[in-house]
C-alpha cells in the first residue's frame, strides 16, 4: 500500500488559475450577506424616514439581526455550497434562517422593553427587503459557483482509496472536478484461500490505509475520502466502509467509471451514482465556533489557574523524584496520535505505546500527591496547553493511550467512531459517571455510547453544560 500525490505538469500548473477553497467561498458569501442585511436596513430607513444613516438604537437592532442570521446559518445550512445547485432549496433555507433571525430580534426587543421605540413600518420593510435581497443573492451565488467550477478555481481536497487498477480507471473521470485528488492510497486485495481477487476472495486489510488517511487529515484540509472498492465483493465493500466510517470527513463510494458522470455542475455531491456513507459530524461553522470557544475559554482558564499549576508542579517534584509533567502518546482527531500533557501521578511513566495496565484503586504506582490529583482530576489541567495547540478540545471523548485504543477497538466495533471529533479534557461520559478504570466490555460499551451521542449531537450549549457539570463534580472520588 502506498500513498502518492498525483503527478502535475509544471507548465500546465503555472497556467492554472488560482484556486479557492470551499471555506473561503463560504466566508465571502457570508460577508456578502452581512452587507446585504445592512443595506436593506439603510434602504428601509430611507423609505421610512427619508434619511441615509441608521440611528444608533436601530444600528444595535441590525447588528443583532445580522449576528442571529449568521448564527442560525449552520442549522438551516444557509451557506452550504451544495445547496446553491437548487434555487428553490437555497431560497427556502435563507427564508427560514432570516425569518427566525427577525423573530429573535423582535423577541429580544420585547424582552428589553424597547420595542416601542422602533418603527414597525421600518421593521417590516427591513424584513421584506432583506428576504428579497438575500433570496436574489442565492441566484447570483449559483452563477458565481458555476463559473468558479468551470474555470477550475473552486477546489477542495479528496483522497482516493482502493485497488490500484480501479483507481487508475477512475482518475480520468475525477480530474476535472472541484475536489482535486490530493493523494491516492492503494489497498492490496486479500487473496483469501484460493489466490484470486474476485468475489469472495476475502476482505482486504485497510488498517495501514486508514493510518495514512488519518495522517493526511491532520496535515491537510481534506474534504472527502472517495472509496473505490470492488463492488462485486460484499466482504471487501463492508471492509472499506467499516474501516473509514470514523474518519472526520465525508466518505463516499464511487461507482464504476462508466456510470460516473464526467462533468457535473456541482461535482460529486449531486451525482446520484455516488453513495455517501458518512458525513463529518460538525459543519465548518460548527468547527469554527467550537475552536473559538476552546481558544477563548482555554486561554482564560490557563491564565487564571497558572498560580495553581505552579504550586502543583512544585508539590509533585517535592513528593517523588522525576519530572512534574507526564507525556504520553494518545489517539486523537481522525486517529492521528499526539502527545498529551498531564501532571505526573505515578512513580513510573509509560509512553502508551507498549502494553500497560490501567490504574486501579490502591495502585502502588500512584504517588501520595498523585492520589489527590487523580481524585480531583487536577492532573488533567496541563492539557489546556493541548487545547490551545489545537490537538484537543475542552469537551470531547477522552483520549486513550495508543495501546488501549487498539485493544478497545477490537472489543467494541463502534469504538473508533469517537475519533471523528477532537478528544477533550472532559466529556459526556465523564460527567455521567463513566470515568476511570474500564473493568469490562459492558462498561466500555456504555462509555462509547455516551461518546458517540456527543459526537452526533454536538452543540455549544452541550459543551457549556458538560463544563459546568465537570466543575461541580471536580472533587468526585470515582477516579483513582
Amino acid at each position: 500500500m502506498t500513498t502518492a500525490a498525483p503527478e502535475k505538469d509544471s507548465e500546465s500548473a503555472a497556467r492554472r488559475p488560482s484556486r479557492w477553497s470551499k471555506r473561503a467561498v463560504q466566508v465571502v458569501f457570508q460577508s456578502s450577506d452581512l452587507t446585504i442585511i445592512i443595506a436593506a436596513a439603510l434602504a428601509a430607513v430611507s423609505l421610512r424616514f427619508g434619511q441615509s444613516e441608521l440611528p444608533d438604537d436601530y444600528a444595535v437592532l441590525v447588528a443583532l439581526g445580522a449576528f442571529a442570521f449568521l448564527f442560525l446559518g449552520p442549522m438551516f445550512r444557509t451557506h452550504r455550497l451544495e445547496s446553491m445547485s437548487d434555487p428553490v432549496t437555497a431560497v427556502r433555507r435563507v427564508a427560514s434562517s432570516w425569518g427566525l433571525a427577525v423573530l429573535l430580534v423582535i423577541a429580544l426587543s420585547f424582552a428589553a422593553k424597547t420595542s416601542g421605540q422602533y418603527s414597525r413600518i421600518w421593521l417590516g420593510s427591513w424584513a421584506l427587503l432583506g428576504f428579497v435581497a438575500l433570496g436574489s443573492a442565492r441566484l447570483f451565488y449559483r452563477h458565481v459557483l458555476t463559473w468558479l467550477r468551470e474555470t477550475g478555481r473552486l477546489c477542495g481536497h479528496s483522497v482516493l482509496v482502493g485497488p490500484a487498477d480501479r483507481m487508475e480507471a477512475l482518475l480520468p473521470y475525477l480530474s476535472d472536478r472541484e475536489n482535486a485528488i490530493l493523494a491516492t492510497v492503494a489497498v492490496a486485495p486479500d487473496r483469501g484461500g484460493d489466490g484470486g481477487n474476485g468475489p469472495g476472495a476475502g476482505a482486504p486489510d485497510l488498517r495501514d490505509a486508514v493510518r495514512e488517511i488519518a495522517v493526511l487529515c491532520t496535515r491537510h484540509r481534506i474534504d472527502q475520502v472517495l472509496l473505490a472498492p470492488p463492488l462485486d465483493d460484499d466482504m471487501a465493500l463492508e471492509a472499506y466502509v467499516g474501516a473509514t466510517r470514523f474518519l472526520p470527513v465525508a466518505v463516499k463510494i464511487l461507482p464504476p467509471p462508466g456510470v460516473l458522470r464526467r462533468r457535473s455542475d456541482f461535482g460529486l455531491t449531486d451525482d446520484p451514482a455516488v453513495i455517501t456513507v458518512a458525513r463529518p459530524p460538525l459543519a465548518d461553522m460548527d468547527r469554527t465556533i467550537k475552536r473559538l470557544f476552546d481558544i477563548v475559554v482555554g486561554s482564560l482558564l490557563l491564565v487564571a489557574l497558572s498560580p495553581l499549576l505552579l504550586l502543583l508542579a512544585a508539590l509533585i517534584r517535592l513528593d517523588s523524584p522525576g519530572p512534574a509533567l507526564f507525556r504520553q502518546r494518545r489517539g486523537g482527531f481522525g486517529k492521528a496520535s499526539f502527545t498529551v500533557l498531564k501532571f505526573r501521578t505515578l512513580h513510573v511513566a509509560e509512553d502508551g505505546t507498549r502494553p500497560l495496565r490501567q490504574v486501579t484503586r490502591g495502585d502502588p504506582r500512584v504517588t501520595r500527591t498523585g492520589r489527590f490529583l487523580r481524585a480531583s482530576s487536577l492532573d488533567e489541567l496541563p492539557q489546556l496547553i493541548n487545547v490551545l495547540r489545537g490537538e484537543m478540545s475542552l469537551v470531547g471523548p477522552r483520549p486513550h493511550a495508543l495501546v488501549h485504543d487498539t485493544a478497545f477497538s477490537e472489543q467494541v466495533e463502534s469504538y473508533m467512531a469517537r475519533h471523528r471529533v477532537k478528544p477533550g479534557m472532559t466529556g459526556l461520559a465523564q460527567v455521567t459517571g463513566l470515568r476511570g478504570e474500564v473493568p469490562d466490555v459492558e462498561t466500555l460499551q456504555r462509555r462509547i455510547e455516551q461518546d458517540l451521542y456527543y459526537v452526533e449531537n454536538w452543540s455549544l450549549a452541550l459543551d457549556i453544560k458538560i463544563l459546568v457539570l465537570t466543575a461541580i463534580k471536580l472533587a468526585g472520588r470515582d477516579v483513582y
